[in-house]
């Protein structure tokens, strides 16, 4: 059975996570916020090209033109063992625009659970970019 220590480790670990993945919502939001949302991944144990694969994915899965619910792409750095995914959960319209609810997740070297978080952008209304939903 596992100690009361243990457990509050195990709470503390998810209750991180949960605030990693609350961060990353918010600065993944606003498109200025790009020096923040390198101290977040780095502060997910990411290096620089880490982040360099993370982002051409999430670009990819947003510049999708014909996207599929399910839809999964993988990136992988060799050089540090950090990996992830990005899959879209669910494709929606807000007022009249389309959405994507997308999911990422972060395996990282040296580490048993993997960083995960979803967020959700509908495109603008002239169809420029990807915004916050």
């Amino acid at each position: 059975m596992p100690s009361s220590r243990a457990n509050g480790m195990k709470f503390a670990t998810k209750r991180c996570h949960a605030a990693l993945a609350a961060a990353a919502v918010a600065l993944f939001s606003v498109g200025s916020a790009v020096a923040q949302t390198n101290d977040f991944l780095h502060s997910a144990s990411l290096t620089d090209g880490d982040i360099e694969l993370f982002r051409a994915m999430d670009f990819a899965i947003f510049d999708d033109r014909w996207p599929t619910k399910g839809r999964t792409m993988k990136w992988s750095n060799e050089q540090t063992g950090n990996a992830g995914t990005v899959s879209i959960v669910d494709l929606f319209e807000h007022e009249g625009r389309p959405c994507r609810r997308i999911e990422h997740r972060i395996v990282r070297r040296g580490y048993a659970d993997p960083v995960v978080f979803q967020l959700a952008r509908c495109l603008s209304r002239d169809g420029a970019t990807w915004e916050p939903f």
